[in-house]
């Protein structure tokens, strides 16, 4: 199914869809039907819908950045930078750093089925540690690592722990989030809570499970086949957890309505 048959579908089932306008209003869609690479950071989602992850890759469909995102993508490259410049500053009274250079945007890559590949950038590599940086809003970051249920933080973590285990000789990994609602503020104090994470070998094995099930949804679509099974099962898996909540700020909740109404269901 290539761009334009995407389109059309989307034209035929249009009482459920909200409008193309809108779709492109949240995404930038980067169509490439000859990519065969899935970033961590799209599979490192726990409890997502297998489909909407099929479509996001396939479709190369990324949010658009508002105003907060922007600014945490230039604070989050300023502090790399900041690191960077004064890394000597840094560790002139710490013995433990001495003779150890920092990496940063490291690439990662993971081989998956059927030529696939996973692909990652881990923020910081120091040695045998992995260190991800994050700015989150006051609301995310009082929730941030303040019960195992903050989804925010299941993200964080499931992206760490990926990249410690593609990457060989990572033992492990630490968080660094920041408020970034502090930097609208010069005078006061930049909040950061530090959070550990350990290799956790049964995650990385449903991390890389959930990634071969995306290839083989996004392979249907490479064959012009609309996934059907997939989606009622998914719909049927998010019904049983309780989690259709998720659906329905989900873009491509047309084609599932549609599929939906086509097996009387």
């Amino acid at each position: 199914m290539n761009r334009e048959d995407f389109r059309q579908m989307m034209k035929v089932i249009n009482n459920y869809l909200k409008s193309e306008e809108e779709l492109e209003s949240f995404y930038e869609i980067n169509f490439d039907p000859d990519k065969k690479t899935i970033p961590v950071t799209t599979i490192a989602t726990p409890s997502s819908c297998k489909v909407q992850l099929a479509f996001k890759v396939y479709f190369g469909a990324k949010f658009q950045s508002n105003e907060k995102m922007l600014l945490g993508t230039k604070l989050h490259e300023g502090l790399i930078e900041i690191i960077k410049n004064h890394w000597e500053e840094i560790t002139e009274n710490t013995s433990k750093l001495e003779n150890i250079n920092p990496e940063f945007e490291k690439p990662l890559e993971y081989s998956l089925e059927n030529g696939w590949t996973l692909v990652g950038r881990a923020d910081m590599v120091l040695g045998d540690e992995i260190y991800e940086f994050k700015f989150k809003d006051t609301k995310g970051y009082d929730k941030f690592d303040s019960s195992d249920s903050d989804f925010g933080t299941q993200v964080a973590v499931e992206q760490l722990n990926a990249y410690l285990h593609i990457y060989d000789d990572a033992k492990i990994g630490f968080i660094w989030t920041f408020n970034i609602d502090d930097f609208g503020n010069p005078g006061k104090h930049k909040q950061m809570k530090p959070k550990v994470v350990y290799k956790n070998e049964k995650m990385f094995e449903e991390t890389i499970q959930k990634a071969n099930i995306v290839i083989s949804i996004i392979e249907k679509l490479k064959n012009g086949k609309l996934p059907e099974n997939d989606i009622l099962q998914e719909r049927l898996r998010l019904k049983k957890a309780k989690k259709l909540w998720m659906c329905k700020s989900c873009h491509f909740l047309a084609i599932c309505k549609y599929v939906e109404k086509k097996n009387m269901l």
